[in-house]
C-alpha cells in the first residue's frame, strides 16, 4: 500500500478496498493513468480535500508508473518523547509539524533525523529507538512537481528538555504534549504527521 499527499489531499494505491477512515474517499478500481493525472491536477487547486483510493491486485506497478512523474527527494525526522512519555512538536510556517530534514549525499536516514532534531530543537542527548513509518508527499518547487519521502523514528531523549529552537528554518514555538492532549495541534498540522502518530499507536499496542 503506498499513500501520497499532495497540499490537504491524498492519493492511496492499494490492492484491496478498506473502509478509509475519511467517509469522503473515493474509492475505485485503477483503470489508467489518466486517473492519477487527473487526481494531481484537481488536488493542485481544490481548495477542499480530495482523497482517492485506487484499487489494483499489484499496486506496487501503479507506484512505478507513479514516482516517474517526479524529481525525488529524501528526508528524515523524529517523532520525539521526553522522559515524561511527552512529545515534540515545533510550528512552522502557520503549522504544528515535526523536526526533520534533507537527507546529504552519504547519510543515512537514521543519521539525518539525529542531525535534524539537533539542530532544529537544540537537543543533543537523543537516541533511536525504532523506526515507524515511511510518509510521501508532493510538493511543488520551481514550477516542477517534487516527490518526497520521508523515513520517520522514534526517538528519545535522555537529557534537558531545553529548547534552542532554528529561527532561520522559519521556526516559531515549540511545545512538549502527552499523547491525550494531541488534538489540537495535530487538527492544524499535515496529514503525513497525523498518520506518523497513528502508526506509533498501532505499535505500542
Amino acid at each position: 500500500m503506498y499513500k501520497v499527499f499532495f497540499n490537504e489531499s491524498f492519493i492511496r494505491f492499494t490492492h484491496k478496498s478498506v473502509q478509509d477512515k475519511n467517509p469522503d474517499s473515493n474509492i475505485i478500481p485503477y483503470q489508467n493513468f489518466y486517473q492519477i493525472q487527473n487526481w494531481l491536477a484537481d488536488a493542485e487547486k481544490s481548495a477542499k480535500p480530495i482523497n482517492t483510493v485506487l484499487l489494483h491486485p499489484k499496486p506496487e506497478l501503479i507506484w512505478q508508473d507513479f514516482k516517474v512523474l517526479f524529481k525525488k527527494v529524501e528526508a528524515a525526522g523524529g517523532l520525539v518523547q521526553n522522559k515524561n512519555d511527552e512529545f515534540l512538536f515545533i510550528y512552522k510556517k502557520g503549522k504544528w509539524d515535526l523536526p526533520k530534514g534533507k537527507i546529504d549525499k552519504g547519510e543515512e536516514p537514521c543519521d539525518t533525523a539525529i542531525r535534524e532534531v539537533s539542530e532544529e530543537t537544540g537537543l543533543t542527548n537523543i537516541k533511536i529507538i525504532h523506526d515507524i513509518i515511511n510518509t510521501y508527499h508532493i510538493y511543488k518547487h520551481k514550477d516542477k512537481l517534487m516527490l518526497k519521502k520521508t523515513y520517520w523514528f522514534l526517538i528519545k531523549n535522555k537529557g534537558s528538555d531545553d529548547l534552542t529552537l532554528q529561527t532561520e528554518e522559519h521556526i516559531e514555538n515549540a511545545c512538549w504534549l502527552d499523547i491525550n492532549n494531541l488534538s489540537t495541534v495535530l487538527d492544524n498540522s499535515y496529514g503525513s504527521i497525523v498518520d506518523v502518530f497513528n502508526i506509533y499507536k498501532l505499535q505500542v499496542k
